[in-house]
């Protein structure tokens, strides 16, 4: 039986690669090899591994996409492709689908290249290639209902293109042990990078803790090379206050989400946040910054707080609305629930994992 290459830039704990092992786990009788650019130790790796139904685990250990070593990787991922005999590969992400892209014309597998972001740098120099992708592959992906009418809107993707929502698997835990009684939790799910734009979570934080003492703010997911909030929390003496847990079991996480009192979310730009459908299954009231792909979530002021990235104080005044207001926040918290139980994709999602992928 052939199978199918999950295909990704890293294993780290990003929502990319939890959802590609939520589709690992979700399809027990179809057998996967997992292929990463760069491999990591974390703890979604160990759970990849541990899947009964992935044969192989295999890293091209590709430090610099940008040297002459680019040409060894592509002769590496040839040589994998070659020997694999897949059915389908599904790559997740720009790099892994332009890398892909130029393999495909010596192949016959199933190509499906995902978009999930409107990033930063998808500029002039980046269609050309974009287009590429597109033209290269047999299905897109996108778990953004924006994107997906967007590219609905083209002739060279509209019959491509599908939407694909966000998997909630949700496990049954005890609230985790960090948590203690009579305090109040504020938290973000976020691997410290550019885009999730966690100096404004610092500094939102540094100023709620200043005016309550009884609040702890907490980040799971891994800080910068350079230890950005763990220097943070010591230059401000927040030991007490700000805590950062880097290297969390995935099976674990709802042990936060539903130990937490609001979720601060304060990225600058996002396809359709995996987290986001993870709090709000949980109805955990959520103060998110006001880009598009919380926009398809969040209804401002009915299930959540939408404000500016550039007005710090209403991400501050929203907080303190839901920290000070018990008749706000639990309406807020009941709109989520209604809200989820209506709109939950996940059965839209398996049905699109059996048609495309498998």
């Amino acid at each position: 039986m052939k199978k199918i290459l999950i295909f990704t830039y890293s294993d780290t704990l990003g929502g990319s690669e939890t959802n590609a092992l939520k589709i690992i786990r979700l399809s027990k009788k179809k057998k996967f090899d997992w292929l990463v650019l760069q491999s990591s130790n974390s703890e979604l790796t160990k759970k990849i591994k541990c899947c009964n139904n992935l044969e192989k685990y295999i890293s091209l250990e590709c430090t610099n996409i940008k040297s002459i070593q680019i040409f060894r990787y592509f002769f590496l991922l040839f040589n994998i492709l070659k020997k694999g005999d897949y059915k389908t590969i599904y790559a997740v992400d720009f790099i892994p689908s332009l890398f892909i892209s130029l393999l495909k014309p010596f192949f016959t597998f199933r190509f499906i290249s995902t978009r999930r972001n409107r990033m930063s740098w998808a500029k002039y120099y980046h269609t050309p290639f974009i287009y590429f992708i597109y033209l290269m592959s047999d299905y897109i992906e996108t778990n953004s209902k924006s994107i997906k009418n967007e590219l609905q809107s083209k002739i060279l993707t509209k019959k491509k293109v599908y939407f694909l929502p966000n998997i909630i698997l949700r496990t049954k835990n005890n609230k985790h042990k960090i948590f203690k009684n009579n305090k109040k939790y504020i938290g973000n799910v976020a691997n410290v990078k550019e885009e999730k734009n966690i100096d404004l979570f610092l500094s939102i934080a540094l100023r709620i803790i200043e005016q309550n003492k009884n609040v702890i703010f907490l980040l799971v997911g891994r800080d910068s090379n350079n230890g950005k909030v763990k220097n943070f929390i010591k230059k401000n003496r927040l030991f007490n206050n700000l805590i950062i847990i880097e290297d969390i079991d995935y099976d674990e996480i709802f042990s936060i989400y539903s130990a937490l009192d609001i979720f601060l979310f304060t990225s600058k730009y996002e396809g359709s946040p995996n987290v986001l459908y993870e709090a709000m299954s949980v109805s955990l009231p959520i103060v998110a910054s006001r880009i598009f792909a919380n926009e398809e979530l969040i209804d401002n002021g009915v299930n959540g707080y939408l404000c500016d990235l550039e007005n710090e104080n209403e991400f501050i005044e929203k907080l303190n609305l839901l920290i000070n207001n018990k008749t706000q926040y639990n309406k807020i918290k009941n709109n989520l629930k209604k809200y989820f139980n209506e709109f939950d994709l996940t059965d839209v999602a398996i049905k699109q994992i059996q048609d495309k992928i498998l």
